[in-house]
């Protein structure tokens, strides 16, 4: 049901990215009206033109943005990226923008609020299975898990009917496929260990995932959940599985050596991030399902594109 006396919902985003502009996207295939606040007026102008989106060209940690907007909103989604990924980088985005919006929504509250958050916030390295009470301690969390947490805690204060926290699996979908790209480009030997879990979701049903979210009908107040496809495998499965459909031999691993993307994500320790995470309360809350059941099915069509190219 819309606010006001509108009877078309009203979506507004936080961030044009990867995640924010197929948001957008879904929802004006919904036939809802979009707001999009980004600091990146480049990655908005692919909606210039649509009269059913407002572009607004602002940095969501000043109040510049803040006349800007309707007054009313039915959905509120915070998917702002980390920026240039540095302590500072996410403290600003994360932490800053958090509080900018939530002073917003004091005199403005959306009837339901959704921040992206990540399943980096768990420390696990141990191939245990991790539910959403096993986030991070204070002592075992990284500068980037307690920013994390910390965004987490402003986001379930915002002033909402229902203040949502979606924490994502690793995304991946079409022009975001890391490991295919590499493989494609000839490698035959990655960096570090392939013996940890990768936790996936693909970014369509990420996406969906926000509208279940918001059409589930939560009980009023702040809920927390995982969001993955469910079926973790081993970086060395997925890429030995990639590299045969490219007829490829399964790439080799070098502990010795450490790229600075995997560095980020190495736990206390200097351990990879091995955990099951277990997304069964959203699937039971909200009857969300993904549509890609693994990164088999969700690369299959990557990889049919890649072959008529």
């Amino acid at each position: 049901m819309s606010s006001g006396t509108s009877t078309t919902p009203r979506l507004l985003v936080f961030g044009c990215g990867y995640i924010g502009s197929s948001i957008v996207e879904k929802a004006l295939s919904k036939g809802w009206e979009v707001t999009i606040v980004s600091r990146n007026p480049e990655r908005m102008a692919h909606f210039a033109g649509n009269p059913r989106v407002a572009a607004v060209a602002a940095d969501v940690t000043t109040e510049a943005w803040y006349g800007r907007i309707p007054a009313e909103v039915d959905l509120a989604v915070n998917c702002v990226s980390g920026g240039g990924g540095t302590p500072g980088d996410y403290h600003r985005a994360y932490i800053d923008g958090m509080r900018s919006i939530s002073a917003w929504a004091e005199t403005a509250p959306p009837l339901c609020f959704v921040y992206t958050s990540s399943t980096g916030v768990y420390p696990q390295t141990n191939g245990e299975t991790v539910a959403e009470i096993d986030a991070a301690i204070p002592e075992a969390a990284s500068p980037r898990q307690r920013i994390l947490l910390e965004a987490e805690a402003l986001a379930r204060g915002v002033p909402a009917e229902r203040r949502i926290v979606l924490r994502l699996a690793g995304i991946y979908g079409p022009a975001r496929h890391y490991l295919l790209d590499r493989l494609a480009a000839g490698t035959t030997e990655f960096e570090g260990t392939g013996d940890f879990y990768l936790n996936l979701i693909h970014r369509d049903d990420a996406v969906a995932a926000v509208f279940a979210a918001h059409a589930a009908g939560l009980p009023k107040g702040a809920h927390t959940f995982n969001v993955s496809d469910g079926h973790a495998a081993t970086k060395a499965e997925i890429t030995a599985w990639l590299a045969a459909r490219l007829k490829m031999p399964p790439p080799l691993f070098d502990p010795s050596r450490q790229s600075p993307r995997t560095l980020r994500r190495l736990g206390p320790g200097g351990a990879p991030p091995h955990r099951l995470i277990d997304a069964s309360a959203f699937r039971t809350s909200t009857g969300w399902r993904p549509d890609y059941a693994s990164f088999k099915e969700g690369y299959a069509p990557i990889l049919e594109t890649l072959r008529r190219c």
